[in-house]
């Protein structure tokens, strides 16, 4: 296909007769592969201990994804494909879903513009401050929620897949784009919090000054690597303590001398992370260009972290946590004998509204809360 354009004269001048040419040809195939388009998916690719009864979410970059395959007289649907090859059960669906779940206009939800084009952004900060208000909430992504239970401990893979729109029944299925996963053994946030705030803490006596090495080890925040937490509270003068199957904390007491015994840190082990992050389109400068320039990349955000109480601020020295997220070593603030210690599982408020709605907050759920009066063994 041709397309010309004369250019434009200037007022009072004749047209010129020179004009331009533009080449271009259309295809008479859609898309082989659907991930350009694909802005945020929850769970994330190779994401493990997925809540398997959080709903699931595809989130397109375009407002226009439906349109395109349509125009092929394709339809968009999505397929979930267990290990254990057992398939969603329709009376565990909501009412008015079905499987597998379709991608048509009417399954959609809009989104509003989080991840801009490089025109329509560069006009946006053009106008800033600008006589011309931008007060309008613009369309630019859809999203798909998928409120389906999953089996714990299995691995999936989602699938999104064309069909016929004609008979998507029974026409051919061709997959455009995957994402693969695995689910924990907590089907939801809740009974994970549940679960660690149900454990009775056990205690230990721990050679005085040990637990502030550690903390001296890992300022601010620097983590340890590999098993290194793990050495370190070897060098305490522990055995070494697998992580174990279920839930546990431990409270530690040191003694000087004649003194009462002080709590001095707290090791709260879980099953699975405590700590968990999401890729999330994030906006980054390229100091190193001239003019600097701005672009878009996946960033990994912690969406689920362990900090302290929101009733006992400043109790807290240092909190280690080992690179699985199931391991926390949690060094109290001096003189904490008699203090009630309150550490929560956190929910952590992200800023992309295809996530998080806007004006969300952080939300702190208890999983130990007690007052260190006295070390069991004291008479």
């Amino acid at each position: 296909m041709q397309y010309d354009e004369e250019h434009a004269p200037e007022e009072g001048e004749e047209a010129p007769s020179e004009s331009e040419t533009f080449w271009f040809h259309t295809t008479a195939h859609p898309p082989a592969r659907l991930g350009q388009y694909i802005l945020h998916t929850l769970p994330n690719e190779r994401e493990a201990h997925v809540f398997g009864h959080e709903p699931l979410k595809l989130v397109f970059a375009t407002a226009q994804v439906v349109n395109l395959y349509a125009a092929f007289g394709l339809a968009l649907q999505v397929r979930l494909r267990a290990a254990s090859f057992r398939q969603p059960d329709p009376d565990d669906l909501p009412d008015g879903e079905s499987y597998p779940f379709g991608l048509g206009p009417h399954d959609v939800d809009p989104v509003a513009a989080q991840v801009l084009n490089p025109y329509e952004e560069a006009m946006q900060d053009f106008l800033e401050g600008k006589c011309v208000e931008i007060d309008e909430e613009r369309i630019r992504h859809l999203q798909r929620t998928l409120d389906v239970p999953l089996d714990a401990l299995t691995d999936y893979v989602l699938d999104i897949e064309t069909v016929p729109a004609d008979d998507p029944e029974h026409g051919e299925r061709t997959i455009v784009h995957s994402v693969s996963f695995s689910t924990g053994t907590y089907p939801t946030l809740a009974a994970f919090v549940s679960a660690l705030h149900s454990q009775n803490p056990t205690h230990r006596w721990v050679e005085s000054g040990q637990m502030q090495i550690i903390a001296a080890a890992y300022p601010g925040t620097t983590q340890p690597e590999g098993a290194e937490l793990d050495a370190s509270l070897i060098g305490a003068g522990l055995e070494p303590m697998p992580v174990p199957q279920r839930p546990k904390v431990t409270v530690f007491w040191e003694q000087e001398g004649s003194n009462a015994p002080e709590p001095v840190a707290l090791l709260i082990d879980a099953p699975e992370p405590m700590r968990r992050t999401w890729t999330v389109p994030t906006k980054e400068i390229d100091t190193t260009a001239d003019p600097e320039s701005e672009y878009w990349r996946d960033r990994p955000h912690v969406w689920l972290d362990l900090g302290e109480g929101s009733e006992t601020p400043d109790v807290v020295d240092e909190l280690i946590l080992d690179p699985g997220g199931q391991r926390a070593l949690v060094v109290l603030a001096p003189n904490m004998r008699g203090e009630r210690v309150q550490i929560d599982l956190i929910r952590r408020a992200l800023d992309e509204v295809f996530i998080d709605p806007e004006g969300t907050v952080d939300q702190h759920f208890p999983i130990f809360d007690l007052t260190l009066d006295r070390a069991p063994w004291e008479e």
